[in-house]
């Protein structure tokens, strides 16, 4: 009985450490979303892209600012943010 308590609280600890650990790694990844948000990055078309708008650089930015899904004809709209190529980008 005692060596399943001894098992068992060795088990528990080993949850709550990886449970630690995730928090840990989610905080980490909440406050990148916050710096990528802040620099919400807009790159130009490429030459000769015909729009004369600037497109966000990825779905991260155009969510960070709001402007998710994001449509052709839309500003912040690109082609490398539709995966699916049905006009609209970030969905």
């Amino acid at each position: 009985m005692a060596a399943r308590e001894a098992a068992l609280a060795e088990q528990r600890a080993t949850v709550e450490a990886a449970a630690a650990a995730v928090a840990q790694r989610e905080s980490a990844v909440a406050q990148a979303e916050q710096g990528a948000g802040a620099r919400a990055a807009v790159v130009p078309p490429p030459a000769g892209g015909g729009s004369s708008t600037a497109a966000f650089e990825n779905c991260s930015a155009a969510r960070a600012a709001g402007a998710a899904p994001v449509r052709r004809g839309e500003a912040g709209y690109g082609p490398h943010l539709d995966r699916d190529g049905d006009g609209v980008g970030c969905e």
